[in-house]
């Protein structure tokens, strides 16, 4: 692909931080969601495949997964910053 790993790190974390960010706030949740979870499971796949539980295990990866999954299908609800009160 001729993409180095220095962007590919600093997409991941862009995507972790801004993906972060989105599902923080409410504003783009969904595809904020998306980004975290796209991260999650090639981290999942490329990182945390020998086993479920720590210290290598994929138990936390694979939890925030399913969490984002959770919240794009299910939406955020009540639970964002400017409907809290």
């Amino acid at each position: 692909l001729g993409v180095t790993h220095h962007v590919i790190g600093y997409l991941a974390a862009a995507f972790e931080f801004f993906g972060g960010i989105m599902v923080l706030t409410g504003i783009g949740a969904e595809l904020g969601a998306a980004m975290i979870l796209i991260n999650m499971l090639v981290a999942i796949c490329l990182v945390h495949s020998s086993g479920y539980f720590l210290p290598k295990g994929m138990e936390y990866a694979l939890n925030l997964a399913l969490l984002c999954l959770a919240i794009i299908f299910g939406g955020t609800g009540s639970y964002v910053i400017w409907r809290l009160r």
